[in-house]
């Protein structure tokens, strides 16, 4: 079987068609990561509002250092090539956060003298709006605060990223109106609203500028450390694999392409996109026995990766091919019986559940998913009488199970009453 694999991260494709990744960008804060750390920086902003005076204008201050600190390690994240948002350290270097915070309250600052005050600073606040991408940017790989002084690394930045430069511009255009908006006639006062919007719009502006940046790496001399995981895991000798293959398929060798990617499959750890290449070579040769073979290996790489939705996916194929298809790890059928039925994939899940302790009786999990099928059969599929005997027979099959109080309380709840 497969070699355990690291956790997987989602790495961006710098030559991918920018649009795209623009359209995930607006999605960007929705995934876990980032969405957990809103919740917490809007919670903490509805206990700040509750302190008196000073003490919650300072807590206000601190939970937007707060966002800014995040919002920066989002575009450090980005600009070394990650998909997906980071978790929230509690401990970094904050240096690159306070310099981004002095320049946002500088913004601000023009924002207000030039709405109450002297108008002439609407030409230093368009300035600073124009060059604030970039300045930012120059804090993504060297966050000291030096660097985001120095107007040649603006300069380079900006000539690096060309046109597509102005949709961080414009973003930060709409950051400023939104602001306009708590000063003006509206008076919205910086509600609750106002604030998760304005935190959600921060997010995603940084990570464009961190998805731009990395698209620009190689005109700036920089090193994503994406770049650096791909040399250490062999995902550039990955992309050499299937180039190779692609070209002998091409050149109508398409049983060479076939065992180029197997050799390096059945040998070590691959990428998911070889593996889908693999199949998809497969597939055109009609060839049944080893797509169901393949599928085994497959299926295990992506477990060890905790991709649970695509593993269902070959999951599907090859029961489709073979319906006693299952996983060859027991714990990983556990898992996929449980994945799919939290995303509500009865059928797939009834069928894992049911199969495990008939196929490994004495598995640590086999009572608990004989429990999950019975549910399964008495709540989704309304075959009480079938459940219960099952349940029945899990109660008699494993009477010290830690999951036998747990049968016995769905055989009491199902159990139909008995006349006095």
């Amino acid at each position: 079987m497969p070699r355990p694999t690291r956790p997987h991260q989602e790495v961006m494709n710098p030559t991918a068609p920018l649009l795209p990744q623009l359209g995930k960008a607006v999605l960007y804060p929705l995934h876990m990561a980032a969405l957990t750390t809103l919740a917490a920086l809007l919670l903490a902003r509805v206990v700040a509002a509750l302190l008196p005076g000073v003490i919650g204008w300072i807590a206000a201050l601190l939970i937007w250092a707060s966002a800014y600190l995040y919002a920066l390690e989002c575009l450090r994240h980005s600009a070394n090539g990650f998909a997906r948002p980071p978790e929230m350290a509690l401990w970094q270097d904050y240096h690159g956060a306070a310099a981004l915070f002095l320049i946002q309250g500088a913004q601000m600052a023009l924002l207000i003298l030039a709405v109450y005050i002297a108008p002439i600073c609407w030409l230093g606040l368009i300035g600073l709006t124009l060059l604030l991408p970039a300045i930012t940017m120059s804090l993504a790989f060297d966050d000291a605060l030096l660097s985001w002084r120095s107007p040649v690394s603006w300069v380079r930045a900006i000539a690096a990223i060309g046109l597509a430069y102005a949709i961080p511009v414009l973003l930060g255009v709409l950051q400023m109106l939104a602001f306009m908006a708590t000063l003006g006639p509206l008076g919205l006062n910086e509600g609750l609203l106002w604030t998760a919007v304005a935190l959600y719009l921060a997010i995603v502006t940084y990570h464009i500028n961190g998805t731009l940046l990395f698209r620009s790496h190689q005109r700036l001399g920089l090193t994503p450390e994406s770049d650096l995981l791909a040399e250490a895991t062999g995902r550039h000798a990955d992309d050499d694999l299937l180039t190779q293959a692609r070209l002998l398929e091409h050149r109508g060798d398409a049983a060479a392409a076939r065992e180029v990617l197997a050799e390096q499959i059945y040998d070590r750890q691959v990428t998911h996109e070889v593996h889908l290449a693999y199949r998809r070579l497969l597939r055109a040769a009609n060839d049944r026995e080893e797509l169901l073979r393949h599928g085994q290996w497959h299926i295990a790489a992506l477990m060890g990766d905790e991709q649970f939705r695509r593993a269902l996916g070959v999951l599907h194929e090859c029961q489709a091919m073979d319906p006693a298809f299952l996983p060859e790890m027991p714990e990983h059928t556990a898992l996929l019986a449980q994945a799919a039925a939290d995303g509500g994939m009865w059928q797939t899940a009834l069928k894992l559940a049911r199969a495990y302790p008939n196929t490994w009786p004495q598995a640590p999990d086999a009572a608990r998913c004989g429990l999950l099928a019975a549910r399964i059969l008495a709540e989704q599929e309304g075959r009480t009488a079938e459940a219960l005997v099952l349940a029945g027979k899990l109660a008699a099959a494993y009477p010290h199970d830690p999951a036998r109080a747990d049968i016995d309380t769905f055989l009491q709840h199902y159990a139909a009453p008995t006349s006095p």
